[in-house]
């Protein structure tokens, strides 16, 4: 957030798993700072290896889901050391990304067979 804003106070102390150093598990520990903005009110800085709602860096997500394009949920979380939950959650954090991304495409044409456009008409 820039908008001329001065430092508030910090928020309790947080944590991110990060990508493993040396096959030990490798945490970050920050207190985010808050700023005071007129427009806006107090608000915590945005960190920058981080999404809001994550408890892990964007590489260990990145690693995440490189992994998940050719594993399972389930074999990814015990390669990780996470719970499903876990997993799923950064998958999710992953296709909002991609969908916000994502933009609209005009459609030139369409095709459809003669077998499925009786099953359209028929209903």
């Amino acid at each position: 957030m820039r908008c001329g804003v001065q430092l508030h106070d910090h928020q309790p102390e947080r944590q991110w798993r990060h990508l493993d150093t040396c096959q030990y598990q490798t945490i970050l520990h920050a207190e985010p700072p808050r700023c005071a903005c007129n427009n806006h009110g107090v608000r915590v800085v945005k960190m920058p290896w981080a999404e809001p709602s994550s408890r892990f860096t964007a590489l260990f997500e990145l690693l995440a889901i490189e992994w998940l394009k050719a594993a399972s949920q389930k074999a990814v979380a015990e390669m990780l050391g996470l719970s499903w939950d876990e997993i799923h959650g950064i998958m999710e954090r992953a296709v909002k990304r991609g969908l916000e991304r994502r933009k609209a495409e005009l459609v030139s044409q369409i095709g459809v067979d003669e077998k499925a456009f009786r099953k359209v008409k028929a209903m």
